[in-house]
């Protein structure tokens, strides 16, 4: 499954790259979140998700990378709860927009496992959904 969009930010590149250099602003965004341990640019969280008829808490974790300094980031994620399981990598680019602004093009390749790979377009709409609350976050944070 992979997810793809693009977004712009109303706040310089400089500042968008320092809350993604910064893992606890960037988990504190994530939709769900109930616990999180912070290590470097590791990260360790509890999240609830519901998909379709499937909940639950899935334990995650992942890291988030500098691949290019103000430009290019990877963001890599596994969890899983009781009969499920997500893998996913993804390629976040920042670019200078007109007026100060950032655009924030993003890429996520997923491997799902269990009974919410079974659910097909429902995961892809709920995800897509969760990534964009993130960078929803990530945009109100950087305006303030």
């Amino acid at each position: 499954m992979q997810i793809k969009n693009s977004v712009i930010v109303n706040a310089p590149r400089e500042k968008v790259a320092e809350f993604f250099n910064n893992p606890v602003k960037v988990v504190e965004c994530v939709p769900g979140i109930q616990s999180h341990e912070i290590k470097g640019t590791n990260f360790k969280a509890k999240v609830k998700f519901k998909v379709g008829a499937i909940s639950g808490t899935f334990n995650t974790e992942g890291y988030i990378k500098e691949v290019k300094p103000q430009e290019s980031y990877e963001v890599f994620i596994k969890g899983g709860s009781i009969g499920n399981s997500f893998e996913a990598k993804a390629s976040v680019t920042l670019t200078d927009a007109e007026a100060g602004k950032t655009k924030l093009d993003y890429v996520a390749d997923a491997k799902l496992g269990g009974m919410i790979a079974a659910l097909g377009k429902v995961v892809e709409n709920v995800a897509a959904d969760i990534v964009k609350q993130l960078f929803e976050c990530a945009e109100k944070k950087l305006s303030a």
